[in-house]
């Protein structure tokens, strides 16, 4: 039976300076690191929806004497069928991201859950307006309308950031980015009939609409006839507008391969996990291009979070719920799914491995440090170094 499982850490961050990864990928470590991740991304969207998922784990523990040991960076491949087990296990042991990087396999990482009391959740952009126009001044108008747009992935992302932050941290932390493939068959259903209601709001006429009062107005006979039919009110919102052409922009890409996906993060406080997602997402994304969602202890979809089996799946946040608190509109419920979904394009930022620079990462080794040897093997020269004293 084939493992259905695969835990690889990563042993090392590339050094983009390194001399002989610059000759291996014709001058440019980042481009290709990027291109192998995406390659990665690709072929994981090609698998039937829901038979595998992948993801990039970050565990800091702050308690390794170590401090370049900090952070374990993992990717983690779990097949959720017989079938899919064996390509993903060849994927993952010879696929593109082995080209440069060195992955050991490892048990499953232990990750302290008791730890977490809050987690943050990176999705896509996504707003609730409130009409301007109230219903009773057009039949057609919505009590509120909906608007998502893509991520800007930041193309030169490195995480480096995120290790600055963790070193600072005293506290035990873990970040996931969890991708798997996705059947959108439903949502793109549900966005055309979206589509079709907010091009309904101000047309001034619908052929299929029947008059709500006849000819004669009610009056019965013997009053004037008046030769035009009463149509109901139509009164123009300006917001719908604007609201249709974004809708029209996000329809388009629609018609390409999708992964469903959540970036999330893990600490003891809200604070803390909304301040590790935020690192996460500006690192990835540009122009603010994200929402964040909280939840914390006690709450349903936080402790769900909890629970063995969704560890292993992608497991979207109910941000549009969130957004919609105080109005029920039926016509959102196919949408709900569309902020934890996207392109490979838009996620090869986030799900990806960190890059070193210059100087060495302060959590975690780059593959030109110096090897690590133990203290019996050093030389110390300095104020620690003792001196015998001749007899």
């Amino acid at each position: 039976m084939v493992q259905r499982t695969r835990n690889l850490r990563l042993a090392e961050l590339l050094d983009p300076a390194c001399p002989a990864l610059r000759l291996a990928t014709g001058g440019d470590v980042s481009a290709a690191a990027q291109a192998d991740h995406e390659h990665l991304l690709r072929t994981l969207a090609s698998f039937p929806p829901g038979s595998v998922s992948a993801s990039i784990q970050f565990l800091y523990t702050p308690t390794s004497p170590n401090p370049q040991d900090r952070l374990s960076v993992c990717l983690v491949g779990h097949a959720h069928t017989e079938e899919a087990a064996v390509g993903l296990s060849i994927l993952l042991r010879n696929g593109p991201v082995r080209r440069m990087h060195k992955l050991m396999d490892v048990g499953e990482a232990a990750i302290p859950w008791d730890k977490f009391d809050a987690a943050c959740d990176i999705v896509r952009p996504q707003s609730v307006f409130a009409a301007t126009v109230p219903p009773e001044f057009n039949a057609k108008a919505l009590p509120a309308y909906y608007t998502i747009r893509p991520f800007a992935p930041r193309l030169d992302n490195d995480y480096l950031l995120l290790d600055r932050i963790l070193s600072a941290l005293e506290e035990p932390a873990f970040l996931e980015v969890r991708v798997e493939p996705a059947d959108i068959a439903g949502e793109v259903t549900a966005h055309v009939h979206y589509l079709s209601r907010l091009q309904q709001i101000n047309r001034s006429w619908d052929h299929d609409e029947d008059d709500l009062v006849g000819e004669d107005w009610g009056l019965g006979e013997g009053h004037h006839r008046s030769t035009q039919s009463v149509k109901p009110l139509r009164t123009r919102d300006p917001l719908v507008d604007d609201v249709l052409r974004q809708a029209h922009r996000f329809h388009e890409e629609l018609a390409v391969p999708h992964l469903a996906f959540h970036i999330r993060s893990y600490a003891h406080t809200k604070g803390l996990a909304r301040l590790l997602a935020s690192v996460v997402a500006e690192s990835a994304f540009e122009e603010g291009s994200y929402y964040l969602f909280d939840s914390t202890r006690g709450e349903g979809f936080f402790e769900s979070l909890l629970q063995g089996p969704h560890r292993q799946r992608v497991t979207g946040a109910p941000a549009l719920h969130r957004l919609l608190a105080g109005h029920n509109i039926a016509l959102y419920d196919g949408l709900s799914r569309l902020a934890s979904l996207a392109p490979v394009d838009e996620l090869a930022s986030a799900f990806r491995f960190p890059m070193a620079s210059q100087g060495s990462p302060r959590c975690i080794r780059k593959n030109t440090d110096p090897p690590l040897l133990d203290e019996d093997e050093l030389f110390v020269l300095g104020e620690d170094a003792q001196f015998l004293e001749a007899p």
